[in-house]
């Protein structure tokens, strides 16, 4: 991470790290889980959030832009056992709408953000839709994934002092907290997705 981090163009970082994560959310490298953190390294837990998911939305905005408009035919073609996977989601989105299911599709870590990029490019949704979805179902994930990277980086340059256990105390405990908020969050998603394809199949 700190070699991607110092590769990072100096003189306008934010800008930088919104075009690095949009590449990557766009092609699938670096995992966006790895930005996502050096997000919270590099710029605190809310700025660095906030960059993070302009630039993870703005990747699988273009992703899904190529998709419907180039990619579409060959994916069709050559794709052909995630058939029933897509025409269920698509199937869902007509039935609960698109802006639903992809923000539960966002807020459940069960499918990687590039396949899910594919795979949406595929159904009816439409780009307003699919923006916001992104947007909205990407925020809880980010946060702890930038607390992370921000907990991290205090830790490993002395700013979050062993001889302080309070602080520690309250920093782990909220971590924890987070991350059980959001585990269960992505639980309840992806069994309202699941829910959501199954009932359009029938």
């Amino acid at each position: 991470m700190s070699g991607f981090l110092g590769q990072l163009p100096q003189q306008y970082p934010s800008a930088s790290f919104v075009v690095a994560t949009a590449l990557g959310a766009f092609v699938g490298f670096p995992p966006i889980s790895v930005l996502n953190l050096a997000a919270g390294v590099q710029f605190g837990v809310l700025l660095g959030t906030g960059l993070f998911l302009l630039g993870s939305t703005i990747g699988a905005v273009l992703a899904l832009l190529l998709v419907q408009n180039l990619l579409r035919g060959v994916l069709l073609r050559n794709m052909t056992s995630w058939r029933p996977k897509w025409e269920a989601m698509d199937g869902a989105i007509k039935k609960e709408g698109p802006l639903i299911i992809v923000t539960l599709l966002r807020l459940s870590p069960a499918m990687p953000f590039s396949l899910c990029n594919l795979i949406l490019g595929l159904t009816s949704v439409d780009l307003g839709s699919y923006t916001l979805g992104t947007a909205v179902g990407l925020v809880p994930f980010s946060l702890v994934y930038s607390y992370i990277g921000s907990v991290g980086k205090q830790a490993a340059s002395g700013g979050m002092s062993l001889d302080d256990p309070l602080r520690i105390g309250i920093t782990t405990a909220g971590l924890l907290a987070t991350v059980g908020l959001t585990y269960k969050v992505g639980v309840i998603a992806q069994k309202a997705l699941k829910g959501a394809q199954e009932d359009a199949s029938k």
